[in-house]
């Protein structure tokens, strides 16, 4: 019986990371093969360098990584930032990956930030300030998650807004569906999020 539960543990947990991978990826449309709202929202701006600082390693923003290389692809522009922004996500991590880019020539560094989360993207708001940098007057910063405080920072935040509670409803199925046959088939679930455009996004700089 012990090994069972353990069993279902390990489905339940593998579950989870599937489904999170699925609706947090940039692509919250109706297939994967959109261009992501936030990326063709700084496109739509001007902004041609964007960078995506995140653990490159981790499922959900390796998802968010192929978003933001799609949406660039379709304009006929590349990721240019692979080698400096891999990051942990805490504060340091970002500070880290912000200090990176302000050592590059400043024809070569990113006009527009879209960060994992609203958290690294509120770190990275801190260390664009410690070099001077004005957002979005000198570079533009995009979170995701629209948790509270992204509405209240200075100046507030544009951000992905995440259907948590369908996504909490779409879980409960899915274990549910692992709970009465260990062998289903997960299958593809995209949940739309919604732009929330704020005042840390503008124009690329000339």
């Amino acid at each position: 019986a012990h090994r069972g539960r353990a069993h279902l543990r390990k489905q339940k947990i593998a579950a989870g990371i599937q489904y999170t991978e699925l609706c947090a990826v940039l692509a919250l449309h109706q297939d994967l093969y959109k261009v992501p709202g936030d990326t063709q929202h700084l496109l739509d701006l001007g902004h041609t360098r964007i960078a995506f600082p995140a653990d490159y390693t981790h499922p959900v923003a390796g998802g968010q990584l192929r978003g933001v290389r799609l949406a660039l692809a379709r304009r006929g522009l590349r990721y240019l930032y692979d080698d400096l922004l891999s990051i942990v996500h805490t504060a340091e991590g970002a500070s880290q990956g912000v200090s990176r880019l302000m050592r590059l020539p400043l024809a070569s560094r990113p006009t527009a930030i879209f960060a994992f989360d609203d958290e690294v993207a509120i770190d990275t708001f801190n260390a664009l300030r410690y070099y001077g940098l004005r957002v979005p007057d000198d570079i533009s910063l995009v979170g995701f998650d629209n948790i509270p405080m992204a509405a209240h920072t200075y100046p507030p935040l544009t951000t992905v807004d995440v259907p948590k509670r369908r996504i909490g409803m779409q879980m409960v199925g899915l274990l549910d569906k692992l709970h009465k046959n260990k062998g289903a088939a997960l299958g593809a679930t995209i949940l739309e999020g919604q732009l929330v455009v704020r005042a840390s996004t503008g124009p690329a700089p000339h």
